[in-house]
């Protein structure tokens, strides 16, 4: 377990530029994931569907084609211009909202298909092929598993990863403050709770630089 709170900014400087801090704060994980594993990190990231009678959650996912976009001009041998970073942070930044907006109106589509496996399996049923296919395996293996836990107080929550190769990451979005509980497993040799949070204290940097090219006050 690691607690990193961040105090250099919360949801200020987002909002100051019109965009959405927890899509902000997705973006701020994948570019830390990628800093540490070198590789896009598959993020499950829980969405209310509270909107909907007996509504409970579903998956927003935040890995996209133009996060991968994103995190490819981020590398450390990249010789894109700092605003043309910009622009694709922020093509990605609203790539994740409108998703996400999908997510909470029920236009998603991985609570259906684990209401459709949890029905073959009370039923003795076959699990169709879709279920055992490498790429739906893959698209359900969780690097990092995310929730915005928000609180008025200096408070984060933690749980733990979905997988044993991964992270679970709570976080809390305050005015002028980011909080967030990292963990991962002892038994894991590939992951770095300390280690992921140093890289997001720096995504989280890097991503304000880019924003401040947007508004030259912040």
């Amino acid at each position: 377990m690691y607690v990193l709170n961040f105090d250099t900014f919360g949801k200020n400087v987002p909002k100051a530029c019109k965009v959405s801090p927890d899509a902000f704060v997705q973006l701020a994980m994948q570019l830390a994931f990628f800093k540490t594993h070198e590789k896009l990190g598959n993020t499950y990231e829980s969405g209310s569907l509270r909107k909907f009678h007996l509504g409970r959650t579903d998956i927003i996912r935040t890995c996209s084609s133009d996060v991968i976009e994103f995190l490819n001009v981020m590398n450390k041998t990249s010789t894109s211009t700092a605003n043309e970073k910009t622009r694709l942070l922020l093509k990605a930044i609203q790539s994740h909202r409108n998703y996400t907006l999908n997510v909470i109106n029920c236009e998603s589509f991985d609570r259906h298909l684990l209401g459709l496996k949890l029905t073959a399996l009370e039923n003795n049923l076959d699990l169709p092929d879709l279920y055992r296919d490498v790429a739906f395996q893959r698209a359900c293996h969780y690097f990092i598993s995310s929730s915005q836990v928000s609180s008025k107080y200096d408070a984060v929550t933690s749980y733990g990863p979905l997988v044993d190769d991964g992270y679970g990451c709570c976080y809390n979005i305050l005015e002028t403050q980011l909080m967030f509980g990292i963990s991962c497993y002892r038994s894991c040799n590939e992951t770095n709770s300390k280690l992921f949070a140093d890289n997001l204290r720096l995504a989280l940097n890097e991503c304000h630089y880019l924003l401040s090219k947007i508004d030259s006050k912040l």
